[in-house]
């Protein structure tokens, strides 16, 4: 939109990759601008803006009893401390889908519920069981497809849709930021996309391809 050109030649400027990635290459200088989710540790010397709404799921096999769990419980697993969905109306043993370190949704667990390795896993694979708990952002699991066949859970009672997560009643939401070195010049083309994705402008496109705007 703003260069007046196709999303064909527009790909040509864009890389895509892990959260981790993405920071590591604007702190680098090989990107001018990421976005991407906050990540276990920002680098240094980077300015950021929250951009769109976001949000930490669980997700479970779609035949499985299980439809809800509390922050409490997520913790309790995640800490190795719950090892049985028995106490949740399911059955067998929890098995933790884990996601690979530089992950921004292994990031946002450890931030909002605190994790140990049970959350950790060199690759990501695909649920197999009923037993699986996956995690994920909800933007990956509806937009992208990573749930797909699967159950997204209820979190304190709350379902994550658009809705719950722009109103912030789903509890665990997470920003998507924009980041730029802080040293960009004022007329530089990275701080001019940076300050049009916080805009009316920007803000309007982003909603218009199905993400949620920024928190107001």
């Amino acid at each position: 939109i703003m260069l007046g050109e196709t999303r064909e030649s527009a790909s040509d400027m864009l890389s895509f990759g892990s959260t981790g990635e993405a920071w590591a290459a604007l702190e680098s200088g090989e990107a001018g601008l990421a976005l991407a989710a906050e990540p276990d540790e920002l680098p240094e010397g980077v300015e950021t803006a929250a951009v769109s709404r976001d949000a930490l799921v669980f997700y479970v096999g779609a035949e499985s009893p299980v439809d809800g769990m509390t922050t409490a419980q997520l913790k309790s697993v995640l800490a190795g401390g719950t090892k049985s969905w028995s106490g949740m109306g399911g059955t067998g043993d929890i098995i933790v889908l884990g996601r690979p370190e530089g992950s921004g949704s292994l990031a946002a667990v450890r931030r909002l519920i605190g994790a140990d390795e049970l959350a950790v896993s060199e690759e990501s694979s695909a649920l197999t069981s009923n037993e699986v708990l996956g995690y994920g952002f909800y933007n990956e699991a509806v937009l992208m497809g990573l749930a797909d066949g699967y159950k997204l859970l209820a979190i304190d009672g709350v379902e994550p849709t658009a809705e719950t997560i722009a109103s912030g009643e789903y509890p665990l939401t997470v920003d998507v930021l924009a980041g730029i070195s802080s040293s960009a010049a004022e007329d530089s083309p990275e701080r001019a996309l940076w300050l049009w994705l916080q805009g009316g402008g920007g803000q309007a496109f982003i909603s218009s391809q199905g993400y949620l705007e920024a928190a107001k």
